[in-house]
């Protein structure tokens, strides 16, 4: 999910993978906050549950394909 603040930026975090858009000094785009989560509660394995993502780090627009296949 790719989110432009303050347009659903709360809601990347209920996604696996979220791009969190950031603007440069210019007003250009400058990059992505890049957030993960775990897959979440699988049936019938108590020791497993949904939670929210976190925050995994910042990627470069050209890098957001290559972050997210290997994600």
């Amino acid at each position: 999910m790719f989110a432009i603040p303050p347009s659903n930026d709360v809601d990347v975090y209920a996604h696996d993978l979220g791009f969190i858009a950031i603007a440069g000094d210019d007003g250009q785009l400058a990059g992505f906050t890049v957030t993960v989560a775990r897959n979440g509660m699988s049936h019938g394995q108590l020791e497993t549950y949904p939670r929210l993502a976190e925050v995994l780090g910042f990627c470069r627009p050209d890098q957001a394909v290559d972050v997210a296949e290997k994600s």
